[in-house]
Formats: structure tokens, sequence, C-alpha cells
């Protein structure tokens, strides 16, 4: 996470402990003192069984965080609850409630995982998440879901953006022929969406950065999924998205397309993290 990695860098006298069951590189910032090749559960049993204190009184620095957690939470959803539109934030939170115990996601790059990242709450039931990083970030990517559906056996949904989708259309035609079952939640923001929150976006003429960085595509999403023998849906609500993932979580190909105003987008995310920013300021639940 981005926002993690920037808050620990703001505090360089902290120790930082590095938990990865694949005892893979986590620590882009070179900053773990220690590493521990654990899952996140069985690191904290060890360490609980190590002091004795599995139960005790919350600490003030423990009881701050929840606090601040408490107020960012409810500051975010009073603000996404009054949202007009059906946007990435709420798509996300929908998605992420809405799939059933041992499903897997499987999450692209750019905005998809970063509104996970931001706004998916805990949920009581299991959920496993897989994402592509690096050079394959993009590449073969509804490939990829279409294997991990077929090897898993379980519900399986990509979550990607239009130009994801638009980049492994082979993946399309491949799904037809593995008889697999997978449904793909396409966010079309026309364009790529991540590059709105870097300078560049206020730093060039609008049509330049359309043309160069955002790269709109014109191609009809439903279209081609009903061409290479999918089902296609559009969304273009919380309830349309709970009704189309109900039906096509049953079995077999389907892309829903939910269309998202990629400007009024990125005006929600700067006024939800100035809700949070205030409710965390005031020092109380919104």
């Amino acid at each position: 996470s981005a926002a993690v990695n920037a808050w620990l860098s703001r505090h360089a006298m902290a120790e930082v402990w590095l938990v990865d069951p694949a005892d893979g590189f986590r620590d882009p910032a070179h900053r773990a003192v220690r590493t521990f090749r654990a899952t996140s559960r069985g690191f904290c049993e060890s360490a609980l069984g190590a002091t004795g204190h599995a139960h005790g009184p919350p600490s003030a620095w423990l009881q701050a965080w929840k606090h601040a957690d408490a107020a960012a939470r409810a500051a975010a959803q009073a603000r996404l609850a009054a949202a007009p539109q059906f946007l990435g934030p709420q798509l996300a939170q929908a998605l992420w409630q809405a799939l059933p115990a041992e499903a897997t996601l499987y999450v692209a790059n750019s905005m998809p995982i970063r509104e996970l990242d931001a706004f998916a709450a805990p949920r009581a039931a299991p959920l496993r998440v897989l994402v592509n990083r690096g050079v394959n970030g993009i590449d073969g990517l509804m490939s990829c879901a279409l294997g991990a559906a077929v090897g898993s056996g379980k519900p399986t949904v990509l979550y990607c953006g239009d130009l994801a989708f638009l980049h492994d259309l082979g993946g399309l035609v491949a799904g037809r022929q593995l008889g697999a079952n997978l449904t793909v939640i396409v966010a079309n923001d026309h364009g790529g969406g991540i590059f709105e929150y870097l300078p560049v976006a206020r730093a060039v003429p609008r049509e330049l950065f359309e043309q160069v960085w955002a790269t709109p595509q014109a191609a009809d999403l439903g279209a081609l999924a009903l061409a290479a023998g999918w089902n296609a849906l559009r969304a273009e609500s919380a309830q349309d998205l709970a009704t189309a993932l109900d039906a096509a979580l049953a079995g077999g190909l389907h892309v829903i397309e939910v269309p998202i105003e990629r400007a009024a987008n990125t005006a929600l995310h700067g006024a939800l993290a100035a809700a949070v920013d205030e409710a965390l300021a005031r020092g109380k639940p919104a």
C-alpha cells in the first residue's frame, strides 16, 4: 500500500518488522530490521504465546488508532452515502461485500487496487485476493484470472478497468475455449483514471493529457464480450451490480460493465480525503 509506505517513511526512528509467508521482497524502502516467514495470523499467535499477554487492557496507542479508524470510516461513509453517482469507491465496497465465502477476487492495478485499498471494509467471510504486479501487471490479466478460476473451481471475479480489459482481449476467446466460469467487472472510466492524481493532470493542456496519458478508447466493451461468446451487462447502480453479480456467480462467462465518470470519480476522492481529514482534526467520529 502506497499510503502505508508513505506513513512509514515519516517515522524513520520506528523499527519495521516484515512478516511474509512467501519470504518475498516486500520492503521497497529497505526499512525492515527483522523478517519472519509466516502468515500474519501465525505471527500474531506466536507473539501472543511468547509474551503471555493474550488478554489485557488496551493501550492508549491502540485506543487512539481505533478511535481514528472509527472517525475516518464514519466520515467516508457519510460522504459516500451523500454522493449522487455510483462511482469507484461505491463499486469497490459493493463488490467486496457481495462476494461469497471462499470466492476468488482477481484485482487489476491502477484504480481497482487503490479503490479496494482505501474503501474495502472488514468482512467476516474469507476471500482469496490475487493480483499481478510489475511488468506483468497488465499483460495477460484476463488469462491469469481465467487460470485462477479454472484452478480453484471457486466463484471467481476479475475487477479491472477498461484499458486492462482491452489489453487482453485474447483472454475472452481463451475463456470460451476453456469452458471456464469467470465474471469480469469492468470499471469503465474511459482511460487511465490513475493519471488524474498525478501532477501532470494539472501541468499540461487537457487535450494533450487525454491523448498521451489518459488514452481513452472508443471500443464497445459489451459488443466485444458478446462477439467472444460471453454474456454482457451494464450496471449503473449498486442494485444493478448486485442483481447482475448474483446471476453471474451461478456460472458461465460474464462481463459486467460499470460506467464511471472519470472527473466525478476524481472529485469524489478529493472530497472523501477532505472529509476524513476534517473528522480526524476534530478528534471524534463524524
